[in-house]
C-alpha cells in the first residue's frame, strides 16, 4: 500500500469483496508496507494503522487469510486458523 496512491479503504473493500466472490474466501491477500526508495523517496512509508485497517476491512468482507508484510514482527505476518484463531 502506497500512501496517497492506493491506500483508499473503499478500494480495499471492493477488492476484498471481489476476491471473496470470484476467487473464494480462502484466497490469501497480502498488504505490504511501502518503504520509500529510489524514485519514490518523496512519499512516506505506509503507516502501520493503514495496513491494520486494510486487513480489518478485508477480513470483515469475508476473507480468511489476510496478511501484512514488510512490518517486522507484526502478528499479521503469521497464519492463523480461521475457525479458532490458532497460530499455525
Amino acid at each position: 500500500m502506497i500512501p496517497s496512491l492506493n491506500d483508499d479503504m473503499a478500494l480495499v473493500r471492493r477488492l476484498a469483496r471481489w476476491m471473496r466472490d470470484e476467487l473464494g474466501a480462502d484466497t490469501p491477500l497480502h498488504f505490504l508496507r511501502f518503504v520509500p526508495m529510489y524514485r519514490m523517496r518523496s512519499l512516506p512509508p505506509t503507516p502501520e494503522a493503514s495496513l491494520v485497517r486494510a486487513r480489518e476491512e478485508a477480513r470483515d468482507a469475508g476473507l480468511h487469510h489476510v496478511y501484512i508484510g514488510n512490518l517486522f514482527g507484526h502478528e499479521a505476518e503469521s497464519t492463523f486458523c480461521p475457525r479458532d484463531g490458532t497460530l499455525l
